[in-house]
């Protein structure tokens, strides 16, 4: 099932686009916390963490997990995707998801 992001992009549902190129678009926020709210968005979604091997075939990865751990396989995949110079945005709980310290 396509996010509301995904819709938006799509133009199945309305957005104030100010920026747009194969990678990424960004819009203004339907609820803003400030004047110029924009969200950064890749045009390319991946719904789950077991999609490990679409997330690190991405430009960049914005992710959001609170109560999602991925299995040792998946964090290595994607430390080795960082590691490589893979830019990922990691909001909220997302920093607790992974391991980056060695064992």
């Amino acid at each position: 099932m396509p996010t509301v992001f995904s819709l938006i992009i799509n133009g199945d549902l309305p957005g104030h686009f100010v920026w747009s190129d194969e990678v990424c678009v960004g819009f203004l926020s339907i609820n803003p916390i400030t004047d110029g709210h924009t969200l950064v968005v890749p045009r390319v979604e991946v719904d789950q963490w077991t999609d490990i091997d679409d997330i690190i075939a991405s430009d960049f990865v914005i992710s959001y997990t609170c109560d999602v751990r991925p299995t040792l396989e998946q964090q290595e995949k994607m430390r080795a995707f960082v590691e490589g110079g893979g830019r990922w945005l990691a909001l909220h709980g997302t920093n607790s998801a992974l391991d980056f310290t060695p064992d």
